[in-house]
């Protein structure tokens, strides 16, 4: 029996990150490590007497999620600085009010991860959660990013399905 050559395996590497939080698409990034995308389907128990209390009758689905981390080696400061003041306080730094509503404010923006090794991904609603980081006074001046990213519907929508998470194509 022969296993064969592997065709369309997958090999972490480097990858650009772009973000539009400006308005137009601009780099925010470099990785040499890859992506780390978890994407989350939302899926819930429906508990009912028929089975009992320990397991679920049938499930029901509440749409996806995702996680997107970027460990970045080079960060173009303007864009890394737009995508951290994004929100409604004026100061650098500062924190926004406090129940701001993100999405319906605008204060979201997209990311689009261009590599060589896969088709790109967008994800046209995210924002910074739980946070950034870096390692002060390193060779690199390494950044990570943390991105959540959600499919955002404006509050005068009344059916959830078919708004994207993300999409696989070219911007």
């Amino acid at each position: 029996m022969s296993i064969g050559v592997p065709t369309g395996y997958m090999v972490n590497g480097s990858a650009i990150v772009w973000t539009d939080v400006t308005g137009s698409w601009q780099v925010l990034g470099y990785t040499d490590a890859g992506v780390d995308m978890n994407v989350q389907q939302n899926k819930g128990e429906i508990l009912t007497d028929v089975m009992g209390p320990m397991t679920p009758q049938d499930f029901q689905d509440f749409g996806m999620t995702a996680r997107v981390v970027c460990p970045f080696i080079m960060t173009v400061r303007a864009q890394m600085d737009a995508i951290i003041a994004v929100g409604d306080s004026f100061d650098y730094g500062s924190t926004n009010t406090p129940g701001i509503v993100i999405g319906e404010n605008d204060f979201k923006f997209g990311i689009y991860i261009e590599s060589s090794f896969d088709a790109p991904w967008t994800f046209e609603n995210c924002l910074v959660r739980p946070g950034f980081g870096t390692k002060l006074a390193v060779k690199a001046n390494v950044f990570r990013f943390e991105f959540y990213a959600w499919p955002y519907a404006s509050s005068n929508t009344f059916f959830g399905g078919d708004i994207p998470l993300f999409n696989r194509s070219v911007q």
